[in-house]
């Protein structure tokens, strides 16, 4: 049973191709900025997050792996433009467990729009439910018909659903 996609298998499934620009949004310790690398040598990947020791710990680990694109940015992706990112510079935003922290969930999804080129891709994932200590709080659920009611707020549309494990979902939007 796969309770968790995996970066891996996630990833697979998003239609990121090799030689883009990839921002991934919250990127925590780095889990998808580093599969990401792995996976796509002539990609960039902007690891982005709030927390300075777990980007610290990225960039150790990247370096471990002797993997050069992985550019860590410390910023507040709850403030428009706080992605440090300029308007319309990647390709593809990563939002993998994340959203359900913020309490500005749709502050968020307007900074990925604006860091997004013309059909730009946001690649979503999210939990389905609270799991007893494991995940959100139920009052933290984004379901899948609200997070497509934020994306369409945003100026996204979904563009498909994916098997992201047995506790999450996966969705793709696309700019409108």
């Amino acid at each position: 049973m796969n309770f968790f996609g995996g970066p891996d298998n996630i990833i697979k499934q998003s239609g990121i191709q090799d030689g883009t620009m990839i921002a991934d949004f919250g990127c925590g310790t780095g889990a998808y900025s580093l599969a990401l690398s792995k996976m796509f040598r002539a990609s960039h990947i902007f690891a982005i997050d709030v927390q300075k020791p777990l980007l610290e710990h990225l960039t150790t680990e990247a370096h471990r792996e002797h993997l050069n694109n992985i550019e860590t940015v410390w910023a507040d992706i709850e403030k428009v433009g706080g992605s440090k990112l300029r308007d319309q510079s990647v390709d593809w935003v990563l939002l993998s467990n994340t959203l359900f922290l913020s309490d500005h969930k749709d502050t968020v999804l307007k900074e990925a729009r604006r860091v997004l080129k013309h059909n730009g891709k946001l690649c979503f994932v999210e939990w389905t439910g609270s799991y007893g200590g494991m995940g959100p709080l139920p009052e933290q659920v984004i379901t899948q018909e609200q997070a497509t009611t934020l994306f369409d707020q945003a100026g996204f549309r979904v563009d498909h659903v994916f098997d992201a494990g047995t506790h999450h979902y996966g969705l793709i939007g696309v700019v409108m």
